[in-house]
């Protein structure tokens, strides 16, 4: 059985610096799509 985990911090940089090389546009979508609010600092209460 495989478990499904979120990836770390650095993995999740690493995938913005390999998206970015090719456009840097689809590196600030995936930023957004993937942290949401939080990218903006929009938090909301829990």
């Amino acid at each position: 059985m495989r478990e499904l985990r979120d990836p770390t911090a650095e993995t999740v940089a690493e995938i913005v610096r390999v998206i970015r090389e090719s456009s840097p546009i689809a590196a600030e979508a995936f930023v957004q799509l993937y942290l949401g609010d939080v990218a903006q600092g929009d938090r909301s209460p829990d």
